[in-house]
């Protein structure tokens, strides 16, 4: 989501590589998913505003480019592409 939001709302990142997202933003994302998944998503997000951590972050990366049937290639295209923005 990091890739869509930078591309399309052409945001820099504020200090450690966060977003500010509004409500607004949130609801325009091209989010296609079933309430197994939904309760997922929102379960990882809500344990990341509790204490943020690599595993989670991780995690919700993976549960996105699942639902969005990416490929390896696909995904390596825009984790390098988030990486030349973001200090690990």
């Amino acid at each position: 989501m990091t890739f869509y939001y930078r591309l399309y709302y052409n945001s820099s990142s504020l200090e450690g590589g966060f977003y500010s997202i509004n409500t607004e933003q949130i609801k325009k994302l091209p989010i296609i998913i079933d309430n197994m998944a939904k309760n997922e998503i929102i379960k990882v997000v809500n344990s990341l505003n509790d204490n943020y951590n690599e595993f989670d972050f991780n995690l919700l990366n993976d549960l996105v480019y699942n639902i969005y049937s990416l490929n390896t290639d696909e995904i390596k295209l825009i984790e390098d592409y988030c990486n030349e923005f973001f200090i690990k």
